[in-house]
Formats: structure tokens, sequence, C-alpha cells
């Protein structure tokens, strides 16, 4: 059996374990999976940087880029375990803070049957997303949900969970990720009046075969809005700083998707650094790294 067919295998032993297993708690089926999905990743060659950027205390907002899976990992009824959000729930929010945390799901279609079985049993927070939509959904029903995750994301969040959620609302390849954020979980945070922290996550090649590639994440420097927006109930003033962060997204992809291991990309800065340096006179610069 080569390494791909053996991985979906045991993706496929995963999902069979949590469907057939009864659970005290959603907390306790979150758990289990977590604990679970430590393992089902170390059959894969990752990177996981910037851990330094993680904030002392859980509680606070996770957002990625989303990625599509490989068709080869596609299970039961074309259902698949979406990699990258597993791996943020089990690899950093249960690792570094023995919690899984909160992800905000998309609501399952009536013929989705195993996607509902699955995700019914962890008690996520559910929104109905774009490209998923019901035929019978009314307005009202649509309005409701999102008053709805409004309450439930700050509940969470006032319980000192983590909360996981996707801006973009869809997933790409890692090639032309991420697609534009939504406003929301922005929205979600000012009516919080909580000030939540946000930790962005960046992710590539979770989207490829895992024989073929180095699954790849890295956190960067956390941020309140607070600090990034100066009047929060300016709609023009959020959208152009998520217009902002959207870009910044888009390069920090590309760079994680060119990182090569060992001490190239280090150098590489410093050798920037002293280039910008270069002409400035009587200036002393100390230069290293450890």
């Amino acid at each position: 059996m080569n390494s791909s067919n053996k991985f979906k295998k045991i993706l496929l032993e995963y999902y069979e374990s949590v469907i057939l297993k009864s659970f005290k708690s959603k907390k306790k089926a979150r758990e289990f999976a977590a604990k679970s999905l430590l393992e089902v990743f170390k059959q894969n060659k990752f990177y996981l940087g910037g851990t330094e950027n993680l904030p002392k205390k859980k509680g606070f907002i996770i957002i990625y880029n989303h990625l599509l899976n490989h068709d080869k990992y596609l299970l039961k009824d074309d259902f698949q375990i979406t990699l990258d959000s597993h791996f943020i729930s089990s690899m950093i929010s249960f690792n570094y803070y023995k919690n899984p945390g909160i992800r905000v799901i998309r609501h399952s279609l009536s013929n989705e049957i195993n996607h509902k079985l699955y995700y019914d049993k962890f008690g996520y927070i559910r929104v109905y997303s774009k490209n998923f939509l019901p035929n019978n959904l009314s307005e009202k029903t649509h309005k409701k949900n999102i008053s709805q995750f409004y309450k439930k994301a700050n509940d969470v969040l006032k319980k000192e969970e983590n909360l996981i959620f996707n801006p973009e609302g869809v997933s790409s390849a890692t090639e032309n990720s991420p697609g534009k954020f939504k406003a929301g979980i922005f929205r979600m945070a000012i009516k919080s009046n909580l000030d939540p922290i946000f930790v962005p996550v960046v992710l590539s090649n979770f989207d490829k075969l895992n024989s073929n590639t180095v699954y790849r994440c890295e956190i960067k420097k956390s941020f309140k809005l607070s600090e990034k927006v100066k009047d929060l109930e300016n709609k023009k003033s959020l959208n152009r700083f998520i217009t902002k962060l959207n870009k910044k997204y888009k390069k920090w992809v590309k760079n994680l998707t060119e990182y090569k291991p060992g001490f190239g990309n280090e150098l590489k800065k410093i050798k920037y650094k002293i280039d910008l340096n270069r002409e400035k006179s009587n200036t002393i610069v100390f230069y290293g790294s450890s």
C-alpha cells in the first residue's frame, strides 16, 4: 500500500471511530477527535512555525486561509476530513492549550448524511455558506442564523475557549489562496465588546497529496481590532483593514509555499536589512541569529 492510500485508510479509520463512539458530551467528542488527530498528522511531513506568537492564555480567535482537500482523500459519499482546520484544532489549539476550541462550520445539506453525522458530534457553531444553501432557506431564517452566530461566538470567547474561523467562507487551492475575506467574524468581535485577540494562521499545501509535499502552517503575530481600526463603528475603515489583511495573507501564503528548510530564509532577511542600512552614515547595526 503506497503512502497516500495508507493515509486515506487512516483518515477513514479515524472518521469511523468518531461516528461509532458514544460520547458523554460534545466537549469529550472534541477532545477525542483532537487526540486522535495528533496521531493522524504524525503520518505526514509538516512544518509548524511561529508558535512563539501564540497568546499565553486561550480565549482568542484563530483566523485562517481555508484550503481544499485533495480528491484522493474523499471518504464516504464524498465526505472529507478537512485537513487544514483539523490541523489547527489539534496541533495548535489542543496541543498548546489542552482545548481543541470551537470551530465555525457550515450547515449540512439534506443529502450530506456523513457530513451531518460527523459534525453533529462536536457542538460546533453552524452558519450558512453561500455555496451550500438549502433551496428552501428564507431570508428570515438566514438573518436569525447570523444573530445566533454572534451570540454563540460571544459565549465561546466569554468561556475563554478558542474560536476557529475561516473569513473566506470557501476553500481554494494553495496557489489561489486566500479568497476574499468577509467581515462577519470582525463584526462579531466588535459587537461582542470584548476586543478579543485575533491570531492569524497561514496554511499551504494541505490540498496536496501528503506523499508529495510538506503540510505547512505558520502562526503570525496576534492583534486586536482596536489596535488596527481607529473607528470600529466606521464600516469603511473596517473594510479597508480587511482588504489590507487579505493582501497580507496572499503574500504570507506565497512566502510559506516557497519556504525552504535550513538557515537560507534567515540569511536572506539579514542580507535585506544590511542592504537597507548600507547607505546610512555613522550608523552601527548588529545582525545575528540564534
